[in-house]
């Protein structure tokens, strides 16, 4: 058993980073974006499969990383957080972990996640007291909120392009 967030956020890294879940592309997919952080190299790119019965509900969602252990494995922790989630609970998502990164503050009110989820997510946002990491720990966040929206992020310099409707 880990007993601090400190430990539980190694060994997450640790594992995560060097065996990462949901690393390939979806294809077909309804929604994909590209994130990069021209500070360290890091690249993202994401794709979003939606429920057919449910289009705002996210059936799937694979992050392809190229970067540091902590920028997949937030990638592929944030690939298992958000299937079976709607795209608001996951953009609310996006916007609590990534407020929680930056300020060190914590996690905000998450409950479309359980108990388990919400340990996991939070011992991510330790990243607070190393700021030049935090950039690496949210990319793949910003690059899901870039998915979801369309939007391109600015936001901590990091270059997320917006989301495009993927080919038939």
């Amino acid at each position: 058993m880990l007993e601090t967030p400190e430990e539980l956020f190694r060994a997450l890294v640790e594992d995560h980073g060097a065996h990462p879940r949901h690393a390939q592309a979806l294809d077909p997919a309804d929604a994909r974006a590209d994130g990069h952080n021209p500070m360290c190299g890091d690249r993202v790119a994401l794709t979003l499969r939606y429920a057919e019965a449910a289009p705002t509900t996210i059936a799937d969602c694979a992050c392809r990383t190229r970067g540091c252990a902590i920028c997949t494995a937030s990638a592929s922790i944030l690939a298992g957080l958000v299937r079976g989630k709607e795209k608001a609970a996951a953009d609310a998502l996006f916007t609590a972990f990534r407020d929680a990164c930056v300020s060190g503050e914590p996690l905000a009110e998450t409950p479309m996640l359980d108990a388990e989820e919400r340990e996991v997510l939070e011992a991510l946002t330790i990243i607070h007291a190393s700021p030049l990491r935090v950039k690496c720990v949210t990319l793949p966040w910003h690059t899901l909120h870039a998915a979801l929206t369309g939007a391109t992020e600015k936001q901590h310099d990091l270059k997320v392009g917006p989301a495009r409707e993927a080919s038939a």
